[in-house]
């Protein structure tokens, strides 16, 4: 188990402006956003398969949702609740789970969801963030999985197209029935709501993914959180100085040039995740989000014990990011001075180039890498190349890949852990992964 933590920062060019993020775990990163409106090309398109989203059908009286199962502050006040506190619906909330009995000898059961944010008694952080950010327009909701605090302005669903918008309107209905297909604005509290179906939506298809069954091991004697043991955090705050106040308050330090944080809780073993809008339209900001939780969620899988091999989590996080929009990139990079590179406008015909040119290192080269830090600003393509390949080649055999990843010997290197993960997940040494990679991407990459 990790317990020193350490600081790294790093800077990257947006546009022709600066724009630094920070990542946060037991171990701390820096996130780095750049968006260029010149390279966009053709996003991705994964069937993760699974069940389809679960349409929540809520009974009403008028207004008033009877059977809600979240907790909102604002539905609260708006009376479309009738619970006026969080706590006026613990019993839903929170939860028993019984354990399979390998968990600890005589314990069957434990209790989860107890409300906590940040490591202490959630409405004490809660407190702070009103009082201190002097936001009107913060808005926390909760529902069996996540915690969510937004004090987003309204915003122009128009303005920016993106090709999710009917689909998150018609989930957003399932709250507010007013808002529909025809919809052009949302306002704070609606886009609070909104920031919670994207969670929603990046961990059922990474559950999807991963064939997660909370039933057999190790999860059956794991966190109910697919292995973590409380519930996820996410604060999206709408300017920068609220970012750094709560920053400083529940972490002790601030970069002033960090934007967003991913955060690992060591001692409830949770997945944080923070970051500021200012400066970024909705669409980036929804690129940012689901990069940070795509990363948060395959290095909290199965508990944050030690850190996945770069290219995997990088390459993981890049792909769901890439599947939004292809022309907003988050980086990740560590502590020291800020790299120097030629960031490509479009990813597959850089890559191609590569290939070609004989210019791409073997993964051989970084499989060892466990820091995000050591993945070189130029590998982050490679990185998204390589695990868009393995999951477009067989999406059961990257599930075991992470699940053996997850299964990391005594004194084994992060070496030869990539090199069993891929024997057991398909059948491939790291020598066989470049040869075919490589050949796909010829194959089926433009050149320009």
């Amino acid at each position: 188990m990790i317990r020193k933590m350490s600081w790294h920062l790093g800077r990257s060019h947006r546009g022709r402006g600066l724009k630094v993020e920070l990542w946060v775990g037991v171990l701390l990163f820096a996130l780095i956003s750049t968006a260029s409106s010149q390279g966009r090309e053709a996003e991705d398109v994964y069937d993760f398969g699974g069940k389809p989203r679960v349409k929540r059908s809520y009974k009403r009286d008028g207004k008033l949702i009877v059977d809600n199962d979240f907790y909102c502050s604002a539905c609260a006040k708006e009376k479309r609740i009738a619970h006026k506190h969080r706590d006026d619906m613990a019993h839903i909330l929170e939860f028993d789970k019984s354990f399979n009995p390998k968990r600890s000898d005589g314990t069957t059961k434990g209790h989860f969801g107890t409300f906590r944010m940040m490591e202490q008694e959630g409405e004490s952080m809660l407190s702070f963030l009103r009082t201190q950010t002097k936001s009107k327009k913060g808005v926390f909701i909760e529902d069996r999985n996540f915690r969510v605090y937004s004090d987003l302005p309204s915003v122009h669903t128009k303005k920016k197209p993106y090709r999710r918008r009917l689909e998150e309107l018609e989930e957003l209905n399932e709250v507010f029935p007013k808002v529909t297909d025809k919809t052009i604005v949302l306002n704070s509290h609606q886009r609070a709501h909104q920031c919670l179906v994207r969670v929603r939506r990046i961990r059922r298809e990474f559950q999807a993914l991963m064939r997660y069954n909370p039933k057999k091991q190790p999860f059956s004697y794991l966190g109910p959180w697919m292995g973590l043991d409380q519930k996820y955090e996410i604060y999206v705050f709408a300017k920068k100085k609220s970012y750094f106040l709560f920053l400083q308050r529940f972490l002790g330090k601030a970069s002033k040039d960090s934007d967003g944080i991913t955060w690992h809780n060591l001692k409830d073993k949770s997945m944080v995740v923070a970051l500021h809008a200012e400066g970024l339209s909705d669409t980036d900001l929804n690129n940012a989000l689901t990069h940070r939780f795509a990363y948060a969620l395959i290095t909290g899988y199965s508990q944050y014990r030690y850190d996945l091999p770069a290219w995997l989590a990088l390459g993981y996080a890049h792909l769901m990011e890439r599947r939004e929009r292809s022309d907003f990139d988050t980086l990740i990079f560590g502590e020291g001075k800020t790299p120097k590179w030629n960031w490509p406008s479009k990813w597959k015909p850089h890559v191609r180039r590569k290939i070609t040119s004989r210019k791409v290192p073997s993964l051989s080269s970084y499989a060892q890498k466990d820091r995000v830090n050591d993945l070189v600003p130029n590998n982050h393509p490679l990185a998204w190349s390589l695990v868009s390949f393995l999951v477009q080649h067989d999406q059961k055999a990257f599930s075991r890949l992470v699940t053996t990843l997850k299964t990391k010997k005594d004194r084994e290197s992060t070496r030869d852990l990539v090199i069993r993960a891929l024997k057991v997940g398909y059948k491939m040494s790291i020598l066989q992964l470049d040869a075919r990679w490589q050949d796909w991407v010829k194959e089926t990459y433009p050149k320009n």
